[in-house]
């Protein structure tokens, strides 16, 4: 029975491929305005292989794909929907592979004096992928602790307030800003946000 959706989502990745590369080769406005598409395409994939990944035994060959998609250098406009269909559509059988996936590439910048804009996007984006995976886990320490290191991406400040007020761990998060002096001046404070 599951055989069906996932032919469906296996035309879908390859139409998503061809699309990909043709757009790619646009310039820049064009690329822009057509990633709608791409990325209604990603999203798609992610609701068959949901309906797909319970009677497929062999994922193995997909979830790499996936990822090697993710691990791309350059930080991709669609990257965010590659970590979306590690996090849902692979659930629980690929979760502790994505963690440590996650968390081998963040290791991977530590360390780091600098860093070009292009770099600082991408490792942004694993950051924020590590931390939905966190989530996931309950791992409320390392999310504390992830988040208080990276405070200067305003995203990741964004994330982190908006998982608090969701979490209850909005008390812990006013201490926390109590002890952040002087808050006023501070770029990076949730006061300046």
């Amino acid at each position: 029975p599951h055989l069906e959706n996932f032919l469906e989502a296996h035309a879908y990745l390859h139409a998503f491929e061809v699309i990909d590369h043709m757009y790619s080769q646009l310039d820049g406005f064009y690329y822009e305005h057509a990633s709608n598409t791409i990325k209604n395409f990603i999203r798609d994939l992610n609701v068959y292989y949901k309906r797909a990944i319970g009677g497929i035994e062999n994922q193995d060959e997909v979830y790499q794909l996936i990822t090697a998609h993710a691990m791309e250098k350059d930080a991709s406009i669609f990257r965010d929907d590659y970590f979306y269909l590690l996090n849902h559509a692979f659930e629980d059988r690929y979760f502790a592979r994505s963690l440590a996936l996650a968390k081998q590439v963040i290791d991977s910048f530590d360390g780091k004096k600098a860093m070009e804009p292009k770099e600082e996007k991408n490792y942004e984006q694993w950051v924020l992928f590590y931390l939905r995976l966190l989530i996931r886990a309950n791992n409320k320490k390392e999310i504390r602790i992830l988040a208080m290191k990276n405070w200067k991406h305003i995203n990741i400040r964004r994330f982190f307030t908006e998982y608090c007020a969701t979490h209850d761990e909005t008390k812990w998060l006013m201490n926390y800003i109590k002890e952040q002096i002087p808050f006023e001046k501070d770029p990076h404070s949730v006061y300046y946000d």
